[in-house]
């Protein structure tokens, strides 16, 4: 018998059909990559807007105590690179935002930290170029994931990471991905 596993999350009061959500700034408002995929495949589409930024005194749970529904972690990290030859920065703006895979261990390693510190949901984002990151980011306890840096080298990136983590779960007898959500095993 074949399992038809159940990939609904929910975050706060909100039910997604799937964990996989795209990052803002990398994917538009959806439509325009509506030539290329389903977008009612998607768990939802996040576009740029208003957000509470982590900063010294703000601590996450400083935010969940302000009535935070969920929290997302984490956006680019800031860098910059230098053109050796002329002795000036490279980006314009002097640094710029370093994502994608470089910076999915931190990313992973922070969403674990705050997961064990508040009781709201948390989504991971940071990195994630397949199922098997989205997974990382699952059992580390990641209620939903974003995916950013792929959509730019494979548009159906998010959609792939569904079929990944509905393949992953027949795979391994799994019924739901609530099997997998926060059972990382620490030492």
């Amino acid at each position: 018998m074949e399992i038809h596993p159940d990939l609904r999350v929910r975050i706060g009061s909100l039910e997604l059909k799937n964990p996989v959500l795209t990052a803002s700034g990398t994917f538009g408002y959806g439509r325009e990559f509506s030539p290329l995929m389903d977008l009612n495949r998607l768990g939802g589409i996040v576009v740029k807007g208003v957000s509470l930024s982590p900063r010294e005194g703000n601590p996450p749970l400083a935010v969940e105590d302000a009535g935070a529904d969920a929290l997302t972690l984490i956006n680019t990290l800031t860098g910059m690179a230098v053109d050796i030859e002329k002795r000036v920065p490279r980006l314009a703006n002097l640094s710029g935002g370093l994502s994608g895979p470089a910076i999915r261990p931190v990313a992973l390693f922070m969403v674990r930290q705050v997961v064990k510190a508040v009781r709201i949901p948390v989504i991971g984002v940071g990195g994630i170029m397949d199922h098997r990151d989205a997974l990382e980011f699952l059992i580390a306890g990641a209620r939903a994931i974003q995916v950013g840096t792929a959509n730019f080298v494979q548009p159906q990136a998010s959609v792939n990471i569904i079929e990944g983590l509905r393949d992953f779960c027949r795979s391994h007898g799994i019924s739901g991905i609530e099997e997998i959500i926060g059972t990382l095993r620490e030492g």
